[in-house]
């Protein structure tokens, strides 16, 4: 069975508050990078655990210039 389990108990959520484990909400975000220095690991190690269960949705991004 998948599950995670938050502890939200010294912030202001509250039941039915959006949770972004990994990627983008507004204006915030949350990498691999930072999951990974906080579970003292590296990021390849933090993608490769998210089971093939979970749901993939990719997206066009416009790139930048280069040069």
């Amino acid at each position: 069975m998948d599950v995670t389990l938050v502890d939200t108990t010294d912030t202001p959520a509250r039941r039915g508050d959006r949770a972004v484990c990994l990627g983008r909400y507004g204006g915030d975000a949350v990498t691999a990078w930072e999951l990974a220095a906080a579970a003292g690991t590296i990021p390849y190690e933090i993608l490769c655990g998210i089971g093939p269960r979970v749901p993939r949705v990719y997206t066009e991004t416009e790139r930048e210039p280069r040069g």
